[in-house]
């Protein structure tokens, strides 16, 4: 799944804690964040794979 308007500043901890926070700890294995090397900030979107079909519901 693609999430769009990440914050530049949000790192790739920080937006897992948020997603495990909203309740998807156990139901997503992997996320990118891709980074613009220059500056260490995100390029606002991350890729999350979610484990079920339902988690990927539940998401949106």
């Amino acid at each position: 799944v693609m999430v769009k308007n990440v914050p530049v500043k949000c790192g790739q901890r920080r937006l897992l804690r948020q997603f495990l926070g909203a309740g998807f700890q156990g139901k997503l294995d992997f996320i990118y964040l891709p980074m613009d090397p220059r500056s260490r900030s995100s390029r606002g979107f991350a890729f999350v794979n979610l484990t079920t079909v339902e988690s990927a519901h539940q998401f949106y």
